[in-house]
């Protein structure tokens, strides 16, 4: 008896061999379910299994084979398997939310979920497969390891197989095979192929000798796995390398070697896979100017290979690079800002949007112990040795460099811990004098129990990153050292700054970026909750994380292997985080970078701002890869890089002048400390608290390695968003990295909302609930005719009251008359009547016909009509329409009735109503029984709709809220009023039918509800027999429900809102009379009974809260489609009923509570009067008019 895991055909056989008269039983179980719960007696003829089938249950065990909803899969299904029975566990000990998970009930019995995968066969017997967690995802297919298993075993030389995934840029499948002899591996391959899918076809395969096992007698996959990828890289090093031939392969290799700190380059050597990055690019192609070659960064990337980049070099006797000395006769005299120093000096001025702040960072160092007066000298030799510490700004916007400044004294504070916090804050915040010859400030905090920090504020107009990391390493030599002297600096700031002005940009970068303007994309549009230029005093805040050195280390092998650069790799999770939070499907950030040419060997050890920026531009394509997604985003920054001269300051510059003056700000920043000084970095002392914060920008990452791992930081304008939103963007921004160390880059990269979003989304879309019988829309009023035939239906001018029975007889009449016109079950009967009783009996006429109704109003013009006939296929029409069979309604009438209405399917349609369409022709919503009444069943059940009740009907009958009228009203037994057609659109005659019948139902736009409160009020009148007045088709003013509780004390107002293609609504919000201040418009609201809403980006990804995207309703209210126009359906629609989605076009977001606002449309639709207006319909009918010249 073996059991513990899988018993593989050959083990049975060679027991056998040893001892024929052996009994040979597999038995299969686990822990949970003591011990055993399956057992299957081997028997030598058995030859169709790889390894033993897990058999059947034990004596008192059961066993089931489930699906995800937990329904019982059929024979051969593979499916999860549960075990139940005596043998079963109480659980786990002192964990009981996973004892919940795992152990269920079903059918009054307890059950383990084991987590493997099994399926039965026709004979009874389970077969097992492996362990669910076992499954792995290659290139988007779902693969079974134990399938791909057992094919193999299967196979005549292979003893036994283990199927592994190899990790890296890409999840490859591999395998390692048992034998007693050698085995062909191609041929392994070859047969492979025939029994298994191609995705399934391990990529990789080797010959072992035993499979290794862990401490516990299982198989060891992750040994197999570092085995074969051993095997695989041996084999990657056994061919020969292409030996360095030519002047420039010797010149590149040389370069390569020293700026790449590697022993040795062969040509086919790879820059990125031997630890190049846009930085050291940079620096290659600089120091192969000095040598008299021009090269592209651009080509580097798209020819990563010594011999091929070397070929695309080009001599250029003009290419040298430009001398660097130091000017010692101008050391003081005043010289220009940088683009970006010009920048942040503009922006500590109080006229800018998100200005009056300077550009500084602040950091706090916890220094026990220290000696003030020593760290004041420590100090003062810093600014003896960097000219920057020492400038000034003049007020004509110069720099300065002051030939010396008095010593510094640090102002001290003796507090308690409690107020340190206030102090920091007052430090962080203050703006330093830029004239003053001093643009830092330095204090000492001594508080609690003799502990000490040093706070140091520093003005990025006299420094940048790098800069930063010498002064604090510096500052603690000096402190540490203060006998010691430090190598003196053969150039300044000042001396790159003044040459860098001479060169100027190039003609070639101007003519680049004026070319790129018309293309680039707008800065993301993150939801802000106040206008930025209402914040007159902007505070950051910091939020931080650290990515563990083992798995930035395996990032960064991955990136490595995919020639992408390390910043490049950040950049492109940031903005992915960027776009799903603004929406936007393209977007620029301003990148950060480090301007230092290698043009003097002290130049990293200047300190000065030498920052300059320039716009990263992202795409995010469906279906990409985010491999591919990430190489596209490194490409084009590559190829601006060729044209970094011209910085993105000026480029937007030129975006304003090219969008007429517009402002053009890209307030998102990317900095990028890796590679710029490594060995400073890891050996800077690290602040143990550090705020940053620059003017007009609302948010900015950092990122630099330390010892310790890779440190992540956002600082972000606190009160320019709403609360938690940048905590959960920096959350996802982790997660997506955590991604990539975990998963195979050649997947679309995660676009999941954070799961308290996703809980939330969820449960308010958790609306399902099963009709017992899916109803038809006119089943209710003849059920309702059927009970009460007595009562009153319909009211109208002419005819007065209807009563229920009567309107029956007319309505099965009107059937009688269309089928002997030859009208048959599922076709279209268009209806041209005036408002009124006959109007409503041709409509359940049609109806009980077993035809969809298609609503013509009178007042359009002929050919429109007879083109809503013609696309909706009408086979007969009910009063006057061209281009159709016209039957009179009073000819119907005549006719004898149908003893019952037919009743088709469900699913067949119940009308079609036409909106505009955008492309000159209207659009024919075709809307099925079930989809209708939902809704209408819905909203009766909601708002307790009952036979006492008395509707106004005052919409029209092809807008669709006459549906909810006619079929609400009468499927409830309740009473439906009309005007006459004359006085359809005459408020003050509502007014009188509405206290004439006492109407308690109300539905209507917003719109006609105004026209009544403002008459009635007026003329005093009341109405206090309404009780509820539904109000959709647009925008419901907050107030409006306070203006009727004048008027109608009682009534509840309910805003809805939906599309003619999802069954007239599919939200629902109610107005209180005394609505929140804040309120600029009534909540979209909640979905309705079994429907649903998503908000999505342009990809079809949910979007976060907060986030505007279009609007998509889902769930058994969709329409079936655009009748006749199948392309156009597909466009709109997508998957199958019940849940079906239509995208709406309207742009709103959720809030954090799940409620949806609506805010307006992203095209060129109207609203008026409640109808949608497709105004490129209107321009396309006026210019196939006579004369018309397309204006």
């Amino acid at each position: 008896m073996v059991g513990g895991d899988r018993v593989v055909r050959q083990l049975p056989q060679d027991l056998w061999h040893l001892s024929p008269q052996t009994r040979f039983v597999s038995l299969g179980g686990m822990t949970e379910a003591a011990i055993h719960s399956t057992y299957y007696e081997i028997q030598p003829e058995d030859p169709w299994w790889a390894s033993a089938p897990y058999g059947v249950p034990l004596a008192n065990m059961q066993c089931r084979v489930v699906d995800q909803q937990g329904g019982d899969c059929p024979d051969w299904v593979k499916g999860e398997l549960w075990v139940s029975g005596a043998g079963v566990a109480t659980g786990y000990h002192g964990d009981e939310k996973r004892s919940a998970e795992k152990f269920v009930a079903w059918q009054q019995r307890r059950w383990y979920r084991t987590g493997d995968v099994a399926s039965y066969r026709p004979n009874g017997v389970l077969e097992f497969f492996g362990r669910a967690d076992n499954q792995v995802k290659i290139r988007g297919h779902r693969i079974e390891l134990g399938e791909v298993e057992g094919a193999l075993s299967r196979l005549p030389q292979v003893d036994s197989a283990v199927a592994v995934v190899l990790t890296g840029t890409t999840r490859q499948l591999a395998a390692a095979l048992v034998a007693s002899r050698p085995i062909d591996l191609a041929a392994v391959k070859h047969a492979a192929q025939v029994s298994l899918p191609d995705y399934e076809v391990p990529e990789h395969l080797i010959q072992i000798s035993q499979i290794p096992l862990t401490a516990n007698g299982k198989v060891d996959r992750e040994a197999i796995a570092r085995k074969i990828a051993a095997r695989l890289e041996q084999a990657a090093h056994a061919g020969e390398q292409q030996p360095i031939s030519g002047e420039a392969e010797t010149l590149l290799a040389q370069l390569w070697r020293e700026l790449l700190a590697v022993p040795h380059v062969a040509a086919s050597d790879n820059f990125f896979s031997l630890g190049g990055d846009s930085l050291v690019a940079t620096r290659l192609m600089s120091r192969l100017q000095q040598a008299g070659f021009r090269g592209a960064l651009s080509s580097l990337f798209s020819t990563p290979e010594l011999r091929p980049f070397a070929a695309s070099l080009k001599r250029d006797a003009t290419a040298q690079q430009p001398v660097l000395a130091h000017d010692a006769t101008c050391r003081y005299q005043p010289f220009p800002l940088t683009d970006v120093q010009q920048a942040y000096w503009l922006g500590r001025q109080e006229g800018f949007t998100l200005g009056g702040i300077a550009a500084q960072c602040y950091n706090e160092y916890e220094l026990p112990g220290m000696d003030v007066a020593r760290m004041e000298q420590a100090w003062h030799q810093l600014v003896l040795r960097h000219d920057m510490l020492r400038c000034r700004i003049t007020v004509d916007g110069q720099q300065q460099i002051m030939p010396e400044v008095p010593f510094y004294h640090f102002r001290q504070h003796h507090l308690d811990a409690a107020s340190l916090d206030e102090v920091r804050q007052q430090m962080a915040r203050q703006k330093l004098s830029p004239d003053s010859g001093r643009l830092y400030d330095v204090q000492v905090i001594h508080y609690g129990d003799r502990q000490v920090r040093l706070a140091v504020l520093l003005d990025n107009l006299i420094v940048d990153g790098l800069s930063m990391l010498t002064l604090f390493t510096e500052l603690f030599h000096y402190y540490q050292h203060p006998e010691t002297s430090l190598p003196p600096l053969g150039v300044g700031f000042r001396d790159y700054q003044c040459l860098r002005q001479q060169q100027g940009a190039s003609s070639e970068s101007l003519q680049y970026w004026r070319q790129r303007l018309a293309s680039l994309p707008a800065a993301p549009a993150l939801p802000t909750q106040v206008e930025p230029e209402t914040l007159t005093q902007p505070v950051f805040r910091r939020l931080q994380a650290r990515l563990a050195t083992p798995q930035w280390q395996k990032i960064l092998q991955r990136a490595r292997q995919a020639q992408i650069t390390p910043s490049v790799l950040l950049l492109t999770c940031f903005s992915e985080v960027l776009s799903r939070w603004s929406g936007q499907r393209s977007l620029v950030v301003n990148m950060t970078l480090f301007d230092r040419k290698p043009l003097h060997p002290d130049i990293n050890r200047v300190i000065g701002d030498f920052t300059s920026l320039i716009l990263a531009e992202y795409h995010a394509r469906a279906d990409e890869s985010w491999l591919s997604h990430a190489q596209r985003m490194q490409a084009q920054i590559w190829r601006d890089l060729d044209h970094q001269d011209v910085s993105a300051v000026s480029v937007m510059r030129q975006l304003a002048q090219h969008h007429g003056g517009e402002t053009r700000a890209v307030p998102v920043v990317f900095t990028s400390m890796l590679g710029v000084a490594d060995a400073v970095a890891k050996a800077a002392p690290w602040p143990d608290f550090t705020l940053s914060q620059t003017p007009q920008v609302w948010l900015d990452h950092q990122v630099i390695d330390l010892e310790d791992g890779l440190l992540l930081s956002w600082d972000y304008l606190e009160d320019l968003f709403p609360p938690q939103m940048v905590e959960q963007m920096f959350a996802s921004y982790c997660a997506a990295l955590q991604w990539l160390a975990d998963d195979e880059w050649q997947s679309p990269p995660p676009r999941q909302l954070p799961l308290a979003q996703q809980s939330v989304r969820e449960r308010i879309n958790a609306t399902k609930v099963l009709p017992q019988d899916e109803a038809l829309l006119h089943q209710g009023f003849f059920e309702q005719a059927r009970r009460h035939p007595q009562r009153i239906a319909l009211w109208d001018g002419q005819s007065g009251g209807v009563s229920y029975g009567e309107l029956r007889e007319r309505a099965l009449a009107v059937a009688a008359g269309l089928q002997m016109q030859g009208v048959n079950e599922g076709d279209c009967v268009a209806i041209s009547l005036p408002r009124g009783v006959n109007q409503i009996a041709a409509v359940l006429g049609v109806l009980a016909a077993g035809a969809a109704y298609l609503p013509v109003n009178g007042n359009h013009p002929p050919a429109r009509q007879a083109l809503l006939c013609r696309k909706a296929q009408a086979k007969r029409a009910i009063g006057c329409v061209d281009g159709t069979i016209s039957l009179p309604v009073e000819q119907l009438l005549n006719c004898a009735p149908l003893p019952e209405p037919v009743l088709p399917d469900a699913a067949s349609l119940a009308y079609i109503i036409f909106t505009s369409g955008s492309t000159g022709e209207p659009k024919g919503v075709e809307v099925e029984h079930r989809s209708a009444s939902n809704t209408v069943d819905d909203i009766c059940q909601r708002y307790a709709i009952h036979g006492q009740d008395v509707f106004l009907g005052v919409a029209a009958l092809d807008f669709d809220l006459s549906v909810f009228d006619i079929f609400g009203a009468l499927s409830q037994g309740a009473q439906l009023v009309l005007s006459v057609e004359e006085e359809h659109r005459d408020a003050e005659g509502w007014l009188a039918l509405m206290q004439e019948h006492r109407v308690s139902v109300w539905n209507s736009v917003p719109a006609l509800m105004e026209m009544t409160i403002e008459i009635a009020s007026l003329r005093g009148d009341e109405l206090p027999a309404l009780r509820l007045a539904l109000l959709s088709g647009d925008w419901v003013s907050p107030d409006i429900a306070a203006r009727l509780e004048r008027i109608a004390p009682q009534c509840q107002v309910i805003a809805l809102g939906g599309a003619t293609e999802a069954a007239i609504w599919s939200n629902a919000w109610p107005v209180p009379a005394r609505p929140p201040r804040d309120w600029t418009s009534v909540p979209y609201g909640l979905p309705l009974r079994n429907q649903q809403f998503r908000v999505v980006d342009e990809l079809g990804c949910d979007l976060p809260d907060w986030v505007t995207g279009e609007l998509w309703i889902g769930g058994m209210g969709v329409a079936r489609g655009y009748c006749g126009d199948e392309n156009l359906t597909q466009a709109s629609f997508s998957g199958d009923y019940p849940q079906r989605w239509y995208r709406t076009g309207d742009m709103g977001r959720y809030r954090p509570d799940g409620i949806l606002e609506f805010l307006g449309r992203r095209d060129g639709q109207v609203k008026l009067r409640g109808h949608r207006i497709e105004l490129g319909e209107i321009e396309q009918q006026l210019q196939r008019c006579p004369g018309d010249n397309g204006r």
